[in-house]
């Protein structure tokens, strides 16, 4: 038996046990797995053979980062107990500590006030709620794309997220802004659709693509040089929370981390906000 025999049963199981978002991130690592390491039996991966691996990635993916090469080994590491077979042990590679990027103020104000002039066009409507829910929640954009309408509770403001990547339930809350403006879409989209973003021919959740196409129109509509991807809205949203004195617990709660440490990497400043933290207390009189 070889790896490449073991990756389509593992992806079963996590089709049955695991969340879609986890099935789909896991399927990138595995393809890397399986390319280079998928004629091999589970019982030759030694430490030689996995120092020539990740040497062969570094070789041929350049840029490719520590943090990912451990990613990758964390998938082998996990296919490998899924499937009964031999542990492999290998330590984490070292991390280089960057500066998690977000989208600039300016860029968000050029982008809400393009849309707030056109709030009477059905879809700039929906795509500003989506990018005000998303600036409000840091949502995934698979638990956005699938947040129903029966999991709104407009007293609190707030979602029930249901199709998270831990397969744990959470709520996310946002601003009386973004639920005045949710009000408002689903005056005007209010077909017989479970979901609250959805496509009108299916009444099925939004897909990727057509949620890439709207970001990629919008950044050349605006001609955005930054990415503003919906993972960087989330990054965005994370940094801006603990700039303005939010705590890590809540923080991790509302991101959906399992772990504390998962959280941490936002702990960031930039010099702006730790002169502004200095004032803060160091002018006190």
């Amino acid at each position: 038996m070889t790896i490449h025999d073991l990756i389509q049963p593992f992806q079963q199981w996590l089709t049955m046990m695991r969340s879609p978002a986890t099935v789909h991130y896991y399927a990138f690592y595995l393809a890397i797995i399986d390319t280079h390491l998928g004629k091999m039996a589970p019982q030759a991966l030694t430490q030689s053979v996995l120092i020539t691996f990740i040497a062969t990635l570094k070789h041929h993916h350049p840029h490719m980062k520590n943090i990912t090469i451990n990613k990758v080994m964390g998938a082998l590491k996990t296919l490998l107990k899924t499937m009964d077979q031999p542990s492999i042990q290998f330590p984490k590679l070292k991390e280089a500590k960057v500066m998690i990027p977000t989208i600039q103020p300016d860029t968000i104000d050029t982008i809400f006030t393009y849309y707030e002039a056109h709030l009477n066009h059905p879809y700039r409507l929906r795509n500003y709620v989506w990018l005000r829910l998303l600036l409000d929640t840091g949502l995934r954009m698979h638990e956005l794309r699938h947040l129903k309408r029966d999991d709104y509770d407009e007293t609190t403001q707030s979602f029930l997220v249901t199709e998270t990547k831990t397969d744990v339930d959470r709520h996310v809350f946002f601003t009386q802004d973004t639920a005045n403006l949710l009000k408002q879409y689903y005056q005007i989209w209010h077909a017989d659709s479970f979901y609250v973003f959805y496509d009108e021919q299916s009444l099925q959740p939004l897909t990727t693509s057509a949620i890439e196409s709207m970001m990629y129109q919008l950044k050349k509509k605006m001609k955005i040089q930054d990415n503003i991807t919906p993972h960087k809205w989330r990054h965005t949203f994370a940094t801006r929370f603990l700039a303005r004195g939010g705590d890590l617990e809540t923080l991790r709660l509302i991101l959906g981390h399992s772990n504390l440490k998962t959280t941490q990497k936002y702990l960031h400043l930039t010099k702006k906000d730790i002169l502004f933290n200095y004032r803060k207390i160091m002018d006190k009189t």
